[in-house]
């Protein structure tokens, strides 16, 4: 969950003053939530690094907007989700690449898994990030930020500008949708 810190605040002044050094922490601290969203909405690497970039550039010129009384963390996935609907507006499509393994799967594996666990292990983060693919991107945007960041509706809300109610429903539907293309995953395991 982003909660505000004062570490944030002191970035966010830091930054307003120009000062290289809160510029690398900001930059450091939040590059991985940015290309993360940026990632998940538009599936492809070099589309999120380039996003990613524009992103830090955009904060860059904007800095003087943010209240640093607030958490970094919406405002900059707010960024991130606006430049990336923008950018897939502009491309009036979404790649159908291959998905790539997450990282963070690879975090969760034991070490001392047998290749089958491996492998199923690996079909399963396959099979859910196929799941996620067919999501909106906006959708998938709004699950990355709850799931994979700790958002909270209502820093969900902030970042892609639209209402809480809104945003409760679009997760539910989001979630509801992610059930049935995943219940023929789950119809095998149990049989």
């Amino acid at each position: 969950m982003a909660i505000f810190d004062q570490k944030d605040a002191d970035i966010s002044r830091g930054c307003r003053q120009n000062r290289p050094e809160a510029w690398r922490q900001l930059v450091g601290k939040y590059t991985p939530l940015v290309y993360r969203v940026a990632f998940r909405m538009l599936k492809d690497r070099p589309s999120a690094e380039d996003a990613a970039q524009e992103v830090f550039m955009a904060v860059h010129r904007s800095i003087t907007q943010h209240d640093p009384t607030r958490p970094l963390g919406p405002w900059l996935a707010r960024i991130t989700y606006n430049e990336c609907l923008k950018r897939l507006a502009k491309s009036q499509r979404i790649a159908q690449k291959e998905v790539i393994e997450d990282v963070q799967s690879s975090n969760h594996k034991d070490p001392g898994s047998s290749p089958e666990e491996m492998v199923g292990q690996r079909q399963a983060s396959k099979t859910v990030d196929a799941a996620l693919d067919r999501l909106t991107a906006q959708d998938r945007g709004m699950i990355v930020m709850r799931y994979r960041e700790g958002f909270t509706d209502t820093e969900i809300a902030q970042a892609v500008s639209m209402p809480v109610g809104t945003v409760k429903t679009r997760l539910y539907r989001a979630r509801a949708r992610l059930k049935r293309y995943l219940a023929p995953l789950f119809r095998e395991v149990m049989s």
